[in-house]
């Protein structure tokens, strides 16, 4: 695992892009492989213009969902050759110890994650105090910091009015004048 500093990815003049949506809960649940795989695809091939105009680095949260789908779809980009970083946000040490150990969005899965990934960003230690929530949010902000661009995987009617952190994530972004794309899950 290759654990960075943020000012790294920061004080780097790359065209980045960074992700926000949902968990499964929103989307199709926890054990239905086969939209997410479409779904995975369907990424891929949204993300090929954007890399043809200079996007070569993508910062995903860690998350189960919407996050995990992204990085995957970034890996697969990498692996068919296209010149793109893949960084992960955490937003604390042991996010990912009340997930299931096997299958998908598993603990088994984000380690593998973490493993691949060109560098791993995280917000709080073990040892430091945090609400998680706090950590969410912060995490959260951080990669919009670090990005020109977001897309962002939204179900709701309106962010502007509903509650949850994919929707704070996209207010966040708005104020901060961050370019916003969003997409459906499944359309």
């Amino acid at each position: 695992m290759n654990i960075i500093d943020i000012s790294s990815v920061i004080n780097d003049d790359r065209k980045t892009i960074c992700f926000t949506g949902h968990r499964p809960n929103r989307l199709v649940g926890y054990t239905n492989r086969i939209p997410y795989s479409m779904f995975v695809k369907k990424l891929k091939e949204m993300l090929i213009p954007f890399i043809e105009q200079g996007y070569t680095r993508f910062i995903t949260g860690g998350a189960q969902g919407t996050d995990q789908l992204a990085f995957w779809a970034v890996e697969g980009l990498k692996k068919a050759g296209y010149p793109v970083q893949n960084i992960v946000y955490v937003p604390y040490e042991g996010q990912e110890l009340r997930w299931s150990r096997e299958g998908m969005f598993s603990r088994q899965e984000y380690r593998s994650m973490l493993e691949k990934a060109d560098g791993v960003v995280y917000l709080y230690k073990k040892e430091q105090s945090f609400k998680v929530v706090d950590a969410l949010m912060k995490r959260n902000h951080a990669m919009c910091n670090s990005s020109d661009k977001i897309i962002g995987v939204y179900e709701g009617a309106d962010f502007h009015n509903d509650n949850g952190g994919t929707a704070e994530c996209l207010r966040y972004a708005e104020k901060t004048f961050l370019e916003i794309v969003l997409m459906r899950f499944a359309s």
